[in-house]
């Protein structure tokens, strides 16, 4: 626990247990979207990410000329 406080720079024990866990949760999020990188068969034209873009009050370049 003293290495784990430590190396997180935590002032109890608590701090370093809830930050291990917060850590750990997120590590999990990042593994899981990991997995799911490349597995969508729908792609957005540029144009239909524009449009999108327009339509929900963003800024969209204008490609004029």
């Amino acid at each position: 626990m003293a290495e784990v406080m430590k190396l997180t720079k935590s002032a109890t024990k608590r701090d370093a247990v809830v930050g291990g866990l917060r850590e750990f949760v997120r590590r999990q999020k990042v593994d899981d979207l990991i997995k799911m990188l490349g597995t969508s068969d729908t792609f957005m034209t540029q144009e239909e990410l524009m449009e999108m873009r327009q339509e929900r009050g963003r800024y969209a370049p204008d490609h004029a000329g």
